[in-house]
């Protein structure tokens, strides 16, 4: 009887903890952010907020080129130009003609209605 309480309040103190860890790691506009580099040398860049934003764009990019085992910033490069309002955001941009052979990462800062969050792509060797 003693076992089966303390595991019953073992896992209880679980769901406790792990709720609480969420709840400080949720941001309070962004449900989600995400900026992928494909092999093509193209970017897609997605966001989806908590509630309806009237704006939802991304506001820079940055490229980074690893060297050894550090990130440099290589250069700016153009956002994407489209934007949405309400919830989903969604747009790639090519930037082939900025990226050469190496291995690279692209920076993204996303806007939804003056807010802001920044994103990193994973790396991608070409």
């Amino acid at each position: 009887m003693k076992k089966r309480l303390f595991a019953l309040m073992l896992a209880m103190m679980l769901v406790f903890t792990a709720t609480a860890l969420a709840a400080t790691r949720a941001d309070e506009v962004f449900a989600s952010a995400s900026a992928s580099l494909s092999s093509g040398k193209s970017a897609t860049f997605r966001a989806q907020t908590q509630t309806y934003t009237n704006t939802i764009s991304v506001v820079s990019v940055s490229l980074y080129v690893k060297t050894g085992n550090t990130w440099t910033y290589a250069r700016s490069l153009p956002a994407p130009s489209t934007s949405s309002s309400g919830i989903n955001f969604s747009a790639s941009k090519d930037y082939s003609a900025y990226i050469g052979s190496g291995t690279y990462r692209i920076n993204a800062t996303f806007n939804a209605d003056g807010y802001t969050i920044a994103r990193s792509s994973g790396e991608v060797t070409f």
